[in-house]
């Protein structure tokens, strides 16, 4: 039954990371960009934030962006 869907969920998984902050899972964000641009939920950010990849990798991460009436913000 799952087996259709399995490109679309890995390709979707690939570009899904974990937002931290202050070390603690807080979102969901997309890469957007590969460059490091990721799209996130503005209103869960708080505390010194980072990004955790799929691979295992974490790095820091800023925001560069936000529009308060999507409730969206952009980090780097």
């Amino acid at each position: 039954l799952l087996s259709p869907f399995k490109s679309v969920v890995t390709q979707a998984g690939e570009s899904t990371v974990r937002v931290h902050g202050d070390s603690k899972d807080i979102a969901l964000g997309t890469v957007v960009y590969a460059d490091g641009f990721i799209l996130t939920k503005f209103s869960e950010l708080r505390g010194a934030l980072s990004v955790k990849l799929n691979d295992g990798t974490v790095h820091d991460a800023t925001v560069v962006g936000v529009d308060k009436e999507t409730d969206l913000a952009l980090l780097k």
